[in-house]
């Protein structure tokens, strides 16, 4: 997969054509695109016709200052640090220009291409005898340059690409329609004219990437603009690659531009870049690779600063809840400066005074304190912050959970309840499940709570009371083993 959108530098160093055949490369054809894309805008042309059409390369060539122009533009950074005179550069793209303008023209007085009607696709792509693979494609691509060079206006140029590659039945021959798609739908004006847009940004992300993962059918198309239906049945069609990059060139630019994904509140804003996020990593990697890691890094930065923080904490119902938000929100995020700045403020969470007290303002009784607890120990382990605040912030919550233990007596009164042995052991045995115990001594000494009470006489009794058969018996033991073994006392 090519690593897009790139700069015109990068892209212009990627493509050292030093022979006249590489000019008609996919990545060639975008550098066209780019340096010539005054010129090609002007008269309505893409990349592949102004390479199939004589009179268009001589009408380019008769242009004088825009070929020059061109070949400037590719010339310069493709000779940046090399030592190589850009002069030098220019006159050997001078050279292969040349080469493809009297090939072309040669070609063109030999065979005279004519326009062919959707009828005629059978028999253009018909294999000629003695052919070869690349005159074949050269071929087919003069006489498809041939048909559309009169067309000047984007959309109906693309009416007639489609109308011509209905007609294709096998998806071998998809190839010069899939590269005349791209290459038209390339500017960002052809493609709000032809693929549409909606907003906001982030849904528009969402509905290409779709497009690209051939998720998306032609009812899933905006109805306006009405092509836009046509253009998602082509791309589901076939594999259509070229088309399918020219999509994420366009997904992947909104990606890397400073608008915003939506027009909610920093939550909402941050769940969508998050979501969008997921969407776009592959592997160990995202789609545009490091340019597009950066630009989701800056977007989560933003939305992550004392500016926002209260924001995207609002609604938590305790300090603990706040702490354990920020917590699990730095094992979503990427980037190091959000990162940072999480780990910076479970810190000073961590640090303010009456600290405890504050920790011990959770609702919801012992128990849900306890889970509370749990849950910060849990994530503090799981969590992917420094080595050292990552221990300390483990520790601190596994000592407030043992102190609130010990303070309230939990155990014993536990015991105390009027309640039966079964019902007591299962509560510890459920909160161990659910992680509701820190790692180490804590969730040791849960399990032997939980032990003494099933040593208990009267513990499968209380358990088993109430079951009125031997299926129903034998189905509640066998939930109980269930929960034991989930709950490592198995």
């Amino acid at each position: 997969m090519h690593d897009i959108p790139r700069t015109d530098e990068d892209l212009a160093k990627a493509v050292m054509c030093e022979e006249p055949e590489e000019l008609y490369l996919q990545d060639a054809r975008r550098l066209i695109g780019r340096v010539g894309g005054q010129y090609l805008q002007s008269v309505v042309l893409t990349p592949l016709e102004i390479l199939h059409s004589s009179d268009q390369q001589i009408q380019l060539s008769n242009a004088g200052m825009s070929l020059t122009q061109m070949v400037q533009k590719a010339a310069i950074p493709q000779v940046k640090g090399t030592g190589i005179p850009v002069s030098e550069r220019v006159r050997r793209l001078f050279e292969l220009t040349d080469t493809v303008l009297k090939d072309t023209r040669a070609y063109f007085e030999e065979h005279q291409p004519e326009a062919v009607e959707p009828d005629g696709v059978a028999g253009l792509l018909e294999p000629v005898d003695g052919e070869s693979d690349k005159e074949r494609s050269f071929r087919i691509h003069t006489v498809l340059a041939t048909t559309l060079v009169s067309i000047k206006s984007w959309p109906e140029k693309f009416d007639a690409v489609i109308a011509l590659a209905d007609k294709v039945q096998d998806e071998a021959d998809f190839g010069p329609f899939d590269g005349l798609i791209a290459e038209i739908t390339r500017d960002p004006k052809a493609r709000k004219e032809i693929i549409g847009e909606i907003g906001p940004q982030g849904d528009e992300v969402k509905r290409l990437l779709a497009l690209y993962d051939d998720e998306a059918g032609e009812n899933d198309a905006p109805t306006d603009p009405p092509r836009a239906k046509v253009f998602n049945r082509f791309v589901s069609r076939a594999a259509a690659p070229e088309t399918r990059e020219t999509i994420l060139s366009h997904l992947l630019a909104i990606v890397r531009s400073t608008d915003r994904f939506t027009k909610e509140q920093p939550a909402g804003e941050l769940a969508v870049i998050l979501k969008i996020a997921g969407k776009l990593k592959r592997g160990g990697t995202y789609l545009g690779e490091g340019p597009t890691a950066e630009a989701l890094e800056r977007r989560i930065s933003r939305l992550i600063s004392d500016d926002t923080i209260d924001i995207l904490l609002s609604g938590a119902k305790s300090h603990a809840e706040k702490v354990l938000r920020v917590i699990e929100l730095h094992g979503e995020v990427i980037g190091e400066v959000a990162q940072k700045y999480l780990e910076d403020y479970v810190a000073a969470l961590l640090d303010e005074p009456k600290m405890d007290a504050k920790f011990a303002e959770i609702p919801g009784g012992p128990i849900q304190q306890l889970r509370m607890f749990g849950r910060l120990h849990k994530a503090s382990i799981a969590c992917n912050m420094a080595g050292r605040r990552k221990e300390r912030f483990a520790q601190e919550f596994e000592r407030m959970q043992g102190e609130l233990i010990e303070a309230m007596d939990f155990y014993g009164k536990l015991d105390k309840q009027k309640t039966s042995t079964s019902d007591k052991a299962l509560i510890i045995v459920d909160m161990i499940k659910e992680g509701a115990f820190a790692e180490g001594p804590i969730i040791a000494a849960a399990r032997k709570q939980a032990y003494a009470f099933m040593k208990r006489e009267d513990f499968l009794t209380s358990f088993l009371e109430g079951c009125e058969d031997g299926n129903e018996r034998t189905a509640r033991l066998k939930d109980l083993e269930t929960r034991l073994v989930q709950s490592g006392l198995g």
